[in-house]
């Protein structure tokens, strides 16, 4: 997931592709996500105590919780440049597969 990440974003950054760069993004929080979920695991299976496991469990969907929202507003703002730049293809007959040289 690590490699699928850097290449994304690297492969993204060298083809200026908002939506590859989007998807190593993607990848890196979820591999953000598993991480946190697998120390939660680990914590859970080492501790006897049900209060440090439910604490643990808490700490864990909290975090979790948090990491969705990096993901919302980077899909929102990629959806919304898409979105544009289709809009901008379609009103100002805009050939999309010419760049602009400026």
């Amino acid at each position: 997931m690590i490699v699928e990440a850097a290449a994304a974003i690297g492969a993204g950054v060298a083809a200026r592709s908002l939506l590859l760069m989007a998807f190593g993004i993607d990848s890196a929080i979820e591999l953000s996500s598993a991480l946190i979920v697998f120390r939660r695991l680990q914590i859970e299976k080492l501790t006897l105590n049900l209060e440090d496991a439910s604490a643990t469990e808490h700490k864990t969907a909290r975090i979790a919780g948090c990491l969705l929202l990096p993901l919302t507003f980077q899909r929102s703002i990629v959806i919304s440049a898409v979105s544009a730049r289709r809009l901008r293809w379609k009103f100002l007959r805009v050939n999309p597969n010419h760049r602009n040289q400026c």
